[in-house]
Formats: structure tokens, sequence, C-alpha cells
């Protein structure tokens, strides 16, 4: 019996990620389970070739037959026995690399059934490694320092290398997020959420702009081009965010499970909705009652630190 190749649902996604492989390894049935998988890797290694080796004898055996044939000469007397060892180190090495494939194929079934269970384990043990990465950073006081030159200007080299090497690290990590993502939450609505409430716990409340922008409606325009709101953090910059969060502590990075990011987008949203219904209101010289107009302080009061950052 042939038995076709498991084609896994989640291929070896990781790559060389530190950060995802880290997160994997900390899964113990993953762990298990890749385990099981390189050792019958490495037993497959060893037996493929056995089976070559039976099939090239039986084979060379064939060729003997014909050769004496050829010549004219009798069949050696233990032809048959011969033939049937041949016969039966081929069946008994076939077999075993069958049963081998069909292990290998349900133990790499078994990985694609935890893998699609995982991405909130991932995605927690991602957000550990992101929140000792920034604070560590945060505690080298860079402030706002942000280049290498003011870091010698004001005698930080030392925390500057040490954020620099943790800037590279946010950056694996981010890249495992988007990684765990795309491989096990493909189609998920949560992927047009990842820049911003995927990366910024408090995003609403920093840049208060945010639903403004995402139903595309400007600011103003400049030569005829519209102007949208912004974050206060330089987004044309790969790590602006990063560099940012680690000066101003009060920014709340996180990688959160799919269940945290959706809850955070819609609580986010349900407060802009009410506070553009409360606007509305108070346009229209409707009176507010204590509640609201205590929310609308609030609001003002995120509104002016955005504006004074």
């Amino acid at each position: 019996m042939t038995t076709l190749p498991h084609l896994p649902l989640f291929p070896s996604f990781a790559g060389t990620n530190p950060a995802l492989l880290s997160a994997l390894e900390a899964l113990p049935e993953h762990a298990v389970h890749d385990a099981a998988k390189r050792r019958i890797t490495e037993a497959l290694s060893v037996a493929s070739p056995s089976l070559l080796s039976a099939v090239q004898a039986r084979q060379a055996l064939v060729q003997e037959v014909a050769d004496t044939a050829r010549a004219d000469k009798s069949q050696p007397a233990d032809l048959g026995k011969r033939a049937a060892r041949a016969a039966d180190a081929v069946t008994h090495a076939r077999e075993a690399v069958t049963v081998m494939q069909e292990a290998d194929k349900l133990v790499s079934e078994d990985r694609d059934r935890i893998l699609s269970g995982a991405p909130a384990a991932l995605m927690g043990h991602l957000d550990g490694q992101l929140q000792a990465a920034l604070t560590e950073a945060r505690a080298c006081g860079l402030g706002g320092i942000t280049t290498a030159d003011a870091a010698i200007d004001a005698g930080k080299v030392d925390a500057w290398k040490t954020v620099t090497r943790l800037t590279g690290t946010a950056a694996e990590i981010r890249a495992a997020q988007q990684l765990v993502s795309a491989t096990l939450l493909s189609g998920s609505e949560l992927h047009q959420h990842l820049a911003t409430f995927g990366q910024v716990r408090n995003y609403g409340e920093l840049f208060p702009g945010w639903f403004d922008r995402q139903r595309g409606r400007a600011l103003s325009t400049l030569n005829g081009e519209p102007e949208y709101a912004a974050p206060p953090w330089n987004e044309d910059e790969p790590a602006g965010l990063w560099m940012y969060a680690v000066a101003h502590h009060e920014v709340d990075l996180w990688v959160p499970t799919p269940a945290q990011l959706r809850d955070a987008y819609a609580a986010a949203r349900a407060d802009a909705l009410r506070t553009e219904a409360l606007e509305e209101a108070e346009r229209l010289g409707q009176p507010l009652t204590p509640e609201q107009s205590e929310w609308m302080q609030k609001r003002s009061i995120l509104e002016h630190q955005y504006l004074t950052r």
C-alpha cells in the first residue's frame, strides 16, 4: 500500500524567529509531537536506504539469473531460497517505511490540531516576552533620546546599546505575532486591527482621532489632498511606536489574544460612537446628564493630552 505524505495545514511557519520558537517550545503538547516527528524523520532516514538496498539486492539476483542463463549455465540450487529471502527483505523494508510514513502523518495531524487551538497560548507567551523587553528598555532611562549621537552626548552609550538590542527583540516579537495571525487566524477580521489595537492596549485613549481616520474622515485638506489625524508616534519609522513607548510609560504595549483584541476594539468602537452621539447632542443644544457630562470631560482631557504630546 502506498501512503501519501501528509501535507500539514500549518507547516513549520516559525522559521528561525526566536520569539516564536520560544513560544512553541512552551506548548507542552507541541514539544512532545515535535520531538516525535524528529525521531520518526531520523528513523526514516535509516529505513529508506534499507529499502533501497533490499530492492537493489533483489534486482542484483534477477541480473545474476539472467547472466547465468545467457552463459548457458544451470541456475544455482538455492535460487528459490535466495529469491524468497530477497523478496522478504524488500517486503519487510517496504512495510517498515510505510508504517513510519503513516506514523509521521498521524503525528503531523496531531500537530495541526494542537496549533489550531494554540493562538491564544502563543500570543500570551509573546506578550510575556514583550513585557520583559519593554520593562528592561524603560529601565535604561533614555527618556526622549532617539539617536546614537544624542545618547553619546548624554553619556548613555551603554543604555543606548541595550535599547537597540531590545528594539531588535521587539521587532522579532511583532514578526512572530504576524506569523501566528497570518498562519493560524487566516481569514479573521482581526487582521485589520493588528497594527492598532493589536499593538497598543490603550490605542483609543492615546489617539482619540483613530475612529475618524478609520472611517476616512480627514481633518483638513492641503493642496487638495486630505490630511488625516495620526497617532503621537512616528508611523513612518519601523521602530517609531517602540521607541515612543520606551520613553512614554503611559503607552500600554501588548500582544493580545484573539479574544482580547476583539474585546479591545469593540470597547473602543463603542466609546467612539458614544462620544460622537454626545457631541451631536451638544451641537443640537440638548442637555446632558451629569454622567454624560463627566464622560465628555474625560474625552476632552484625552484630546488635550493627545494634542500636547
